[in-house]
């Protein structure tokens, strides 16, 4: 059989990907929606929105190498934290029973608003 990931690692590296594509969808979207709003005052540029993300982009990247590496790096830690405290707040109390710990509030619903 094959060595299968475990399931935090495989979370890990799903949630990092679901990440970075959700902020690239959210820069991506707000460029496009300012291009639109300058487009309607008369200011239009001959190149793409998703042209000038990428072109700014990558000369940040190249111009920058330290604070795109700390940003990664961030990016990747609160990814981890992230990760950890979701695991632990659902299906790691199964995992620290284990060690006798026992973890007596039930966060199951944190999420939902209060009415």
């Amino acid at each position: 059989m094959g060595d299968a990931a475990p399931p935090l690692l495989l979370a890990l590296r799903v949630s990092a990907i679901l990440r970075l594509l959700y902020l690239y969808l959210v820069l991506g979207c707000g460029v496009i929606l300012l291009s639109l709003l300058l487009g309607l005052f008369g200011i239009v540029s001959e190149r793409t929105s998703l042209e000038v993300i990428e072109a700014w982009l990558v000369g940040f990247i190249r111009d920058h190498p330290r604070i795109t590496g700390a940003f990664v790096l961030g990016l990747v830690i609160s990814d981890l934290l992230h990760t950890i405290a979701d695991y632990l707040s659902t299906g790691g109390k199964r995992f620290l029973r284990l060690f006798g710990i026992r973890i007596r509030r039930d966060w199951r619903n944190h999420d939902r608003w209060r009415g």
